[in-house]
């Protein structure tokens, strides 16, 4: 279902947003004029209902593989300044937390490793509308590229399908309370209460309907966030006054913050120009300057300039599904910035 929705005034870009600007309307959940597979009903092996505009949990399309590593130093500390004694390590299938008068459960993989002494990364993965943290981690490989599970922490967070059909809720902006910011919150402080995490390196991906919610939370919690990777959604966009300036009437930007944005161009559930919007609003926040450049992996491009680094990768003849180069992709831009 499409909203009215204003999106912010936007300079002549490149030719593949160059007509985003005229654009004023933007989906506040996964678009879908097209009949999909799947449904509310369906459900994956593990019992969770699939999305239906992710039936297969995130099929691979082909993809590049983006270079060899070129990791961020991990900060050190010394022992006992950080974390708990002895947490535990590996991937635990159902981390829960207190939000309000709610219990909220994520997943979440720490190094077998684990060193005390190191901050690590924590990278946070946002699911479609109607699967779970743990189906995103299956079909999302990030944790399986070289050096990721021994390079990071990675949360895998389960929402509900509790606001208007969506996993996440994108409709609610902060001030005005809204139930997932509060746990993306509530999680990130808990995880960083057990462990050694590095508060200058947190960073959020999402597929689908966890794309919307990415980018919405990117606007929101740009202050939180180092870098963010929506795949195959939209936004951000505003959901009342507040997000809009007074003078121009245009959305409010939020502050600089990496983005790796990957859509497909045969994408009918969510079409392409959502993705395009997201690079526009990008582009704004993080001062890009005209043109772009190819970069790593093809058919990726880099927008110039900029206070933060914005990566675009319109993927030829991939539908609403999961690129085959996004997880080595995704964790290669994680790294570097």
């Amino acid at each position: 279902m499409i909203r009215p929705r204003l999106l912010v005034s936007v300079p002549p870009l490149v030719a593949l947003v160059s007509l985003v600007a005229l654009v004023s309307l933007v989906a506040c959940g996964d678009e879908s004029p097209d009949p999909v597979p799947g449904g509310p009903t369906d459900l994956q092996p593990d019992g969770a209902p699939v999305d239906p505009l992710d039936p297969d949990g995130g099929a691979l399309s082909d993809g590049a593989v983006p270079p060899a590593d070129a990791r961020v130093e991990d900060a050190r500390v010394p022992p006992g300044s950080c974390g708990t004694p002895s947490p535990n390590t590996g991937f635990q299938a159902s981390v829960s937390v207190r939000v309000g008068s709610a219990t909220r459960t994520y997943a979440l993989s720490v190094p077998e490793g684990y060193d005390g002494t190191r901050l690590y990364p924590l990278v946070v993965g946002f699911h479609g509308d109607g699967g779970n943290g743990a189906g995103y981690r299956t079909s999302f490989a990030i944790e399986s590229q070289p050096g990721a599970s021994e390079g990071a922490i990675f949360a895998w967070p389960n929402g509900t399908n509790n606001h208007n059909g969506h996993s996440f809720d994108q409709d609610h902006s902060p001030p005005t309370p809204n139930v997932d910011v509060a746990f993306f919150d509530a999680m990130t402080a808990a995880i960083k209460t057990t462990y050694c995490v590095d508060s200058k390196r947190v960073y959020a991906h999402g597929m689908s309907g966890g794309a919307y919610f990415v980018n919405q939370l990117g606007r929101w919690r740009g202050d939180v966030l180092r870098g963010i990777a929506p795949q195959s959604g939209g936004g951000p966009f505003g959901n009342g006054a507040g997000d809009f300036d007074p003078q121009t009437g245009n959305l409010k930007l939020g502050v600089p913050v990496a983005a790796f944005i990957v859509h497909g161009a045969s994408d009918t559930a969510v079409r392409l120009t959502e993705g395009q919007k997201s690079l526009a609003y990008w582009r704004l926040a993080n001062k890009s300057g005209a043109g772009q450049t190819a970069t790593a992996p093809s058919p990726c491009q880099r927008q110039n300039g900029g206070t933060k680094p914005v990566v675009f990768c319109t993927i030829a003849n991939m539908g609403h599904t999961i690129w085959t180069g996004a997880p080595a992709a995704i964790w290669q831009f994680f790294k570097e910035n």
